[in-house]
């Protein structure tokens, strides 16, 4: 079953996972697929420190503490230019962290 960003962001992500079969396993496989892309969507929309805190939330969630990726990792990511990037995590890594704190 395919999941679109369209039905992600037009519903919540329990109705669509709820569009699945009942089997729990497969249920709570798509919830948490449903989650994923929903989170994945969240990176590439919104204002461009909103995109960065949202990627330092997700890498503090899976290894906390962990370096930031490479600079053109991190725009592939979110979407937006290298320079966009370097220039936010110069300017404003401080309130970055401290807002995923």
């Amino acid at each position: 079953m395919g999941l679109s960003v369209e039905a992600l962001l037009g519903g919540s992500v329990e109705s669509v996972a709820a569009t699945v079969p009942a089997h729990p396993l497969k249920q709570a496989h798509a919830t948490r697929h449903a989650e994923r892309a929903h989170e994945g969507a969240l990176l590439r929309s919104g204002s461009a420190l909103a995109r960065l805190q949202r990627l330092r939330r997700l890498l503090d969630r899976a290894a906390p503490g962990a370096p930031w990726p490479r600079l053109r990792d991190i725009a592939a990511i979110t979407g937006l230019q290298v320079e966009t990037v370097s220039r936010l995590l110069s300017r404003e890594r401080g309130r970055i962290v401290a807002s995923c704190s």
